[in-house]
């Protein structure tokens, strides 16, 4: 759901690629919940071993498709959450993949660092601009000492 969430805070809509398809964020993220409902004996059915393909989710009682519901908008909320309390690494991420397209984690991870003996924070802000329905963005220092 991060992908989703990110989308959702840095372009104020969710893309097709975090939304539908069978390989995109939400699919994969549905598949959690099914699984803690179907195949792990996690969910409001207990003990239960009944695995369901992502084609025979229809399949599923409008008890199941409510608990996968609730499961996935709480899982979105906390994934905006935490996007939203680190918003600086967020825009650095999301600056660099409107460059480079694809990011590993050994990428991330240098957006990450922060530089040693800093004594600057910085604070990452998203202009909105409704009529022309784009997103800019800033980053500006202040100091802390």
């Amino acid at each position: 759901m991060g992908g989703r969430a990110a989308e959702k805070i840095m372009c104020g809509e969710i893309s097709s690629g975090a939304g539908a398809g069978e390989q995109s964020d939400l699919d994969k993220a549905t598949a959690m919940p099914i699984a803690q409902e179907r195949q792990w004996g996690l969910g409001k059915s207990g003990l239960c071993y009944a695995p369901v393909d992502s084609h025979q989710r229809h399949l599923l009682t409008a008890s199941q498709q409510h608990t996968v519901n609730e499961r996935l908008k709480a899982a979105e909320v906390l994934a905006v959450q935490t996007l939203t309390e680190n918003l600086s690494l967020l825009g650095r991420v999301t600056e660099a993949l409107l460059e480079k397209r694809e990011l590993d984690e050994r990428h991330i991870a240098v957006y990450q660092e922060k530089p040693k003996n800093s004594k600057k924070t910085e604070y990452y802000s998203i202009k909105f601009d409704a009529s022309a329905q784009h997103r800019s963005f800033s980053t500006e220092y202040a100091s802390w000492e």
